[in-house]
């Protein structure tokens, strides 16, 4: 390795070549622009949003939101998806997409403008290499392509620009820059949780980023300006999460040694996909991590690195690879404390390297600028062009759903929730035949009864669809006998009880509605926003109403069309308008899609029961 300036540079005056890691940004992820709703991104438009009526929902999240985390208080991103899917349709979809894009843009501008700062004037040609890897790598697709991962690119762009302010300040001793980094981590902990690593990253940038000559010295009056500075928007946002009861997780019971383990495993993952990301995978499991010997070695070479980092930092006060290693590694403990608080399906993810691929690209820049090797400078252009084409091809995948799950389900044979969402995915696009077969595929996974369970009633739902009733009520059984914890086993047998009386007046008839009525108001108890079981419930209120009123009984008959009545009133007091009528498209065959239509016949059976033709007042 030389330590000489590159004998061949590129002319870095022109302003203009900072397009370049700009437009690859979007070349790398053009596929987010004919991307649709993936994965959660159902939840959040169809369920989530409706629920969001005001700014005071935005800051305090209604207790009825489904599917809504208590360990989420990301108000700045909750707002930022208002402003652009409550209108819903492909248009809010499109702009949803091309903000998270022009997010991402934007954090690569920044990325670049930190490498200019932190590498030196000397070093501009080196800033574009740091900017172009972070605006390309494969990892950040998840991030970019997928709205709901908007979190990871706000909060990382509000964390950089923290950054930037605070060597503002406190190389000029600026106080408006001092107080635009604490207002920048306040919206990076207001996008999401990770941005409480500021209070790590910007001191060590602000001990490790070179000072220009002329900079103030670094007192303790600054010292202690500074950690107030930030130690406000900390207080403030804890304050906000203890206000709205939002939790952290709590770690699993694995033990010292587990723990460490799991945390090492994770760790390591991450390392080598930043330098080697392929395959890409989402949903990746622990089969998936390094094994502990390959966890070991990296974790080993990655000390080293540290302690390298540190001699230099000692003997030649260049303090950037230290800086960019530290980066890296403490803007992964988010990430970490995921990997062991919340379950096994997904202890890892590529979404969670965006943070700490910043410290990354300082690596990368810092090694172009001055190991000034050609080969290496070869391979880290090779590797621009690759991880742009790698990045490319996986948003192709992350652009359609069936496509998402189909890669995912060939990754990890074994992972049946992947299946099961591949399934459901062929079901929303009219693929019956493929989503049977996914499921079959499912079933044959490795599972637990609670996934074993809900690919059994997919199965139930296939037949229902198709008109095979017994074939459905034999996939119910079978997923209610797998978990009867699971309610809506239950409440599909409910459902086609309903289907399949109808409004018969025998005996036999009368008790089998009783049945299901009291099942499905027991399933509403258990499960509030249980939507489908509201509009079953008022099926077979109506039709007990109907084989009451023609029986004679009428008083009764009106009494239980109201109550079917009163059911439909809470479903479109609890989801309203285009989303209740597009979460009912998605639903159970059998049940009533149209509620004001189904409300209006209700209304109209009501109002002229049995011998009283002649009444025409409602109920």
């Amino acid at each position: 390795m030389q330590s000489a300036e590159p004998t061949a540079r590129i002319d870095i005056a022109r302003p203009w070549l900072v397009l370049v890691p700009l437009v690859l940004a979007v070349l790398a992820h053009l596929p987010a622009f004919w991307s649709g709703l993936v994965w959660d991104d159902h939840i959040l438009v169809d369920d989530q949003l409706p629920r969001i009526e005001s700014l005071v929902d935005v800051l305090q999240p209604p207790a009825a939101v489904p599917n809504w985390s208590d360990t989420y208080y990301r108000p700045l991103v909750t707002l930022s998806f208002l402003l652009d899917l409550s209108g819903g349709g492909e248009a809010a979809t499109a702009l949803a997409h091309a903000t998270n894009l022009l997010l991402h843009v934007l954090a690569t501008w920044l990325v670049w403008l930190l490498a200019r700062r932190v590498l030196g004037d000397d070093a501009r040609e080196a800033a574009l290499v740091a900017a172009a890897l972070f605006a390309v790598h494969p990892l950040h697709v998840e991030s970019v392509n997928w709205i709901c991962a908007r979190t990871d690119v706000l909060s990382t762009l509000f964390v950089v620009a923290a950054g930037l302010a605070a060597l503002g300040w406190r190389d000029r001793r600026s106080t408006a820059s001092l107080v635009a980094a604490a207002l920048f981590v306040l919206l990076a902990l207001g996008a999401k949780e990770v941005g409480v690593v500021a209070a790590l990253l910007l001191p060590a940038l602000l001990w490790l980023a070179p000072r220009p000559a002329a900079a103030p010295a670094f007192d303790g009056r600054a010292m202690a300006l500074g950690a107030v500075a930030l130690l406000l928007p900390l207080t403030l946002y804890a304050w906000a999460r203890q206000a709205t009861a939002t939790g952290i997780g709590d770690p699993l019971d694995l033990g010292p040694l587990l723990t460490l383990v799991a945390l090492g495993r994770s760790t390591a993952w991450y390392l080598l996909k930043i330098a080697l990301p392929w395959p890409m995978q989402h949903l990746a499991g622990w089969g998936d991590l390094p094994s502990l010997i390959g966890s070991g070695l990296i974790l080993l070479a990655t000390a080293a690195a540290g302690y390298a980092a540190i001699q230099r930092w000692r003997r030649q006060r260049d303090g950037v690879p230290l800086l960019g290693l530290l980066w890296f590694l403490l803007a992964l403990a988010p990430a970490l404390w995921v990997a062991i608080s919340f379950g096994t399906r997904a202890p890892v993810a590529e979404r969670y390297a965006y943070l700490p691929s910043v410290g990354a690209a300082l690596l990368a820049g810092w090694a172009w600028a001055r190991l000034a090797d050609a080969w290496l400078r070869a391979a880290l252009l090779a590797g621009i062009a690759a991880f742009t084409a790698g990045a490319f091809a996986w948003g192709l995948t992350w652009s359609e759903e069936s496509r998402l799950w189909a890669a995912t389900a060939e990754r990890a044979p074994g992972n049946v929730f992947a299946w099961h969402s591949l399934a459901r995915a062929h079901r929303a696009a009219g693929r019956s035949v493929e989503a049977r077969a996914a499921y079959l595929r499912g079933l044959d996974a490795d599972a637990d009864s609670s996934e074993r369970a809900k690919v059994m009633y997919g199965l139930a739902e296939l037949d229902l669809a198709a008109g095979d009733r017994d074939g459905a009520r034999s996939w119910m059984r079978r997923s209610r006998s797998e978990n009867p914890q699971f309610l809506r086993a239950g409440y599909g047998l409910d459902l086609l009880t309903v289907l399949t009386v109808g409004s018969d007046r025998d005996a036999a008839s009368f008790a089998a509605r009783a049945g299901a009525i009291r099942g499905l108001r027991n399933a509403l108890i258990e499960s509030p926003d249980f939507h489908e079981a509201r509009v079953a419930l008022a099926q077979a209120l109506h039709a007990e109403a109907l084989a009451l009123d023609a029986t004679g009984r009428h008083a009764e008959a009106l009494a239980t069309w109201r109550q079917a009545i009163g059911s439909l009133d809470d479903l479109e007091a609890r989801m309203k308008g285009e989303a209740l009528t597009a979460f009912l498209a998605g639903a159970e065959p059998g049940l009533e899609r149209d509620v004001p239509a189904y409300r209006a016949r209700i209304w109209a059976a009501a109002g002229a029961p049995g011998p009283r033709r002649g009444e025409t007042q409602q109920p």
